[in-house]
This record gives C-alpha cells, structure tokens and sequence, in this order.
C-alpha cells in the first residue's frame, strides 16, 4: 500500500468534526490524503474545515449542494488520488493505531477489519474471520461463506476498497438510494475482487445514534429493499448460481419484512409490499423448496426470525418444489 485516500462526508457536522479529524491526524505518516466533501452544510462546517486544511497540506476540502452522502461520496471518489480509500463518517473516529494497520495490509483488492460499536458502550463488533489472505475462485462461495453469514458486515466503514477497480469499473454510490446504498456498493464492488484480507484489529468507532437513517422509523425500507434487490438481480444474473442468487434475493425480502416489523408497518401493508415483490422480483415465481431450506438452516439467520417467517409469511413467499 502506497498511498492511502480518507474521504469524509459532512453535512453539518461541526459538533464532530474536530474529533473525527484529530484521530485521522495524530496518526498521519505521510502517506495518506483527506477529502472533506461538504454536502451543503449551514453550520460552521465550512469555517472549522478551512482552518484545519489551512494547516494541514494534506487535507482538502470541497462544497457542494445538498445531495445526499452518496452524491458525496461520488464527489470525493472523482477527486482522490490514493491507491486505496477508507470510507469515514463525520461523526465518527478511526482508532488509535488504524493508519499503521491499514498500512500493513497486503494490498487485497478489499481488506475488513473488525471495529467498535459505540452507544451507551463501546462494544466489539468481531466479524470472526480468520485473518490472513482469502483467494476467491468461486464467488458462489464467497457469497455463501461471507455474504450470507454477514461476516463483512453491510457498510463501508470497516473497508479498505482499491481505488484502481472502483475507476475501472465506474463504481458509485446510488444516489437515489436512502437506505443501504453503502451495501449495494459493497455488493457491487464484490463482483471484482481476487483477493480479500481479513484482520483482527478494529481500526474503526462507529457511534451508532437513534437519529440515523437506518435506525429512524422509516417506513418506506421495504421500497429500498425492493430496489436493491433489483440492482442485484440485474448485476449477477449470468455470475452467480441460480440457487445462490435465488438465496439474496429471500434473504433480502426478509430482512425488509424484519425492517417493517421493527418500523411499525402494519401487516396488510407488508402482505401486499411482498406480492409486488414476488411479482417485480421473483416474476411471479415462488422461491424454491431448496433455497428456502437453505434460509431456515443458515446460521446468519437469528431463531426469531425464522420462527415469524414459518408462521406469518412463509404462504406468501412459497415454496415451490425446485
């Protein structure tokens, strides 16, 4: 690894600035360049952001109108230089010796570490991989020992991404996404990846608040879902196994239906949120008696879970004997 780019998105972020920044900077050794993309912030964003890049040679910043944090994001992916780049959010701080280990990675085509949720406590997140270097051959089985397990985790922030694939192949944040956005990306730049290196060490302190789009009592999660699942199904088609696809495809309608519960959806509005589903997605196929046997056997998926998709949805959803 020879240069590392850290890109920041910002929209009024001046209680958090200052302490997202101070633990970028007291570990900069020469080799790293940070993007704060200003994503029409009316605070004092603007005024704290130029008094750090006034000082530091190797921090930039740039405005832009309110777009959203994919459309920043995409900002800061036109702009950097590094060979490799680190999603960070404003609100949150990398840990204390973070840059070293990125720096002693092995320059995979993607590197996940563990990291820290902090709420009331700061708790472990341990993705419980072994570290070391993972050679992938077949992505049906990286997608069934990893994706479907959830030992990557969703977002970007415990990710090391090269900045050559994500050029060469146009890679972005979907703009029109409100949620999981940074999953789709991740799903996307997976498509490309040869090599992958897990480390133990978490590099990262993600401060999980009530207020963020993810946790907020979105309703509309099940259209998000229904969207992702789409982009998916178009992008992997020819690339994974029908089986294995087929198996994203229920794995992500019931995580919306999870999403839903939790939301306070009522049941007449999710009954009819999954036929449009099975009818956009599934073309009006019901899933396979083999996929769904392997959704009630997988170890990423909570008991609970299992029991309320047995009970209140399973007529909906099928099972065809495929």
């Amino acid at each position: 690894m020879t240069k590392l780019s850290i890109i920041i998105p910002i929209y009024n972020g001046e209680s958090f600035i200052e302490r997202c920044l101070e633990s970028i900077i007291c570990q900069n050794n020469g080799k790293i360049e940070v993007y704060l993309i200003d994503d029409g912030s009316i605070d004092n964003t603007a005024k704290i952001c130029a008094n750090y890049t006034s000082k530091y040679s190797y921090i930039y910043y740039f405005y832009k109108q309110n777009g959203g944090v994919s459309s920043a994001r995409n900002l800061g992916l036109e702009k950097i230089t590094g060979d490799f780049v680190w999603f960070v959010d404003i609100d949150d701080e990398i840990t204390d010796n973070a840059i070293n280990e990125v720096f002693l990675s092995q320059g995979a085509d993607l590197t996940i570490c563990n990291f820290y949720k902090v709420n009331q406590q700061k708790k472990l997140i341990d993705l419980k991989n072994e570290e070391g270097i993972l050679q992938i051959e077949d992505l049906n089985k990286f997608f069934t020992n990893y994706v479907f397990t959830y030992k990557l985790a969703n977002g970007p922030l415990n990710k090391i991404y090269k900045t050559e694939l994500i050029k060469k192949h146009k890679l972005s944040f979907d703009e029109h996404l409100k949620i999981g956005e940074d999953y789709t990306f991740n799903l996307l730049y997976y498509k490309h990846i040869k090599k992958v290196e897990f480390k133990k060490a978490p590099i990262y302190l993600y401060y999980h608040t009530e207020g963020s789009a993810m946790n907020s009592k979105n309703t509309e999660v099940f259209s998000y879902r229904h969207q992702i699942a789409q982009i998916i199904k178009n992008e992997y088609k020819n690339i994974l196994n029908s089986l294995i696809l087929e198996q994203f495809l229920l794995m992500t309608l019931v995580s919306a239906i999870r999403l839903s519960n939790e939301r306070g959806v009522d049941n007449k509005q999710i009954r009819e949120s999954i036929r449009k589903y099975m009818k956009d997605i599934m073309e009006g196929n019901r899933f396979s008696y083999i996929t769904v046997n392997n959704f009630l056997s997988s170890e990423g998926v909570g008991i609970l879970s299992k029991i309320k998709f047995k009970l209140r949805f399973a007529r909906l959803i099928g099972s065809d004997k495929r």
